[in-house]
């Protein structure tokens, strides 16, 4: 290969590279520079208190609300969660893209998508509040949480079997049913994995309904002392005034009628 075609060849790679990485500035423009430059109240850096907590089955995170939100709290509904930076100028707003895409076509029903900052130093909740409104993301339906890094890698590796640290974190989808189990992962860059994943969440929402709902929609029904014998009595009401029904009285036995003294 002549030395004008290789010449002219790295020219075009060098402005290629460039507009990259002019691309990339401008979207982390856009999406992650940003927030006030104001004093912060650093509250939501403080982690729960784990005295006596070996291995975490919940985390407790503040969101962009500045409100705390548990995972407890999620009980009874399915979610999606995930792990990401605001300062992440590309790969970071496409995977929340994804999941925003994902929040649309499941905005009907009660899933649940979480959004969880690996670099909370920066990530305050007046920052993910920002980011929030530029994916236009509905504060109902889609939580962006942050909190104490060193608690963070906890929740990560315990509750979701990954290692996280500042700035670094899987580009995996959690799936996690209404009992709070993980019920799969899924790369959101692998278009055949978040078939299988869109499949998931349709079978989790056809799983049992809410603990309250079901209750409602399935009363127990009522039966009275006579049907059910081994029902206890009111606790307003004396049980020795209570009928002992399993143990009847016999009805008395007549008297024999005599027998008719014969007539001479």
């Amino acid at each position: 290969m002549s030395r004008p075609v290789v010449f002219w060849l790295a020219v075009l790679l060098l402005v290629a590279g460039l507009t990259f990485v002019a691309l990339a500035l401008r979207e982390g423009s856009e999406y992650g520079h940003f927030g006030s430059s104001g004093a912060v109240d650093l509250d939501y850096l403080k982690a729960p208190d784990l005295t006596g907590v070996e291995w975490l089955k919940d985390f407790t995170l503040t969101e962009r609300s500045g409100k705390k939100v548990s995972s407890v709290e999620l009980r009874g509904r399915p979610y999606i969660a995930s792990f990401f930076f605001t300062f992440c100028p590309a790969e970071c707003l496409r995977q929340n893209q994804t999941m925003g895409i994902l929040a649309r076509e499941f905005k009907e029903t009660d899933f649940v998508f979480l959004s969880i900052s690996c670099d909370p130093e920066n990530d305050t909740p007046a920052r993910l509040r920002e980011y929030a409104d530029k994916l236009k993301a509905d504060p109902k339906q889609w939580l962006f949480l942050t909190g104490d890094l060193t608690y963070l890698r906890r929740v990560a590796a315990e509750m979701y079997l990954v290692a996280l640290d500042k700035q670094t974190h899987t580009e995996k989808f959690f799936v996690v049913d209404r009992s709070g189990t993980v019920r799969g992962n899924f790369s959101w860059k692998d278009p055949a994995e978040m078939t299988k994943m869109r499949e998931l969440m349709q079978e989790l929402l056809k799983e049992e309904a809410k603990p309250a709902d079901a209750a409602a929609e399935s009363p127990a029904p009522e039966t009275s002392p006579a049907e059910n014998p081994s029902a206890e009595p009111p606790a307003d009401v004396d049980p020795s005034d209570t009928p002992d029904i399993a143990a009847p009285t016999p009805a008395p036995t007549p008297a024999p009628t005599p027998s008719p003294t014969p007539q001479d």
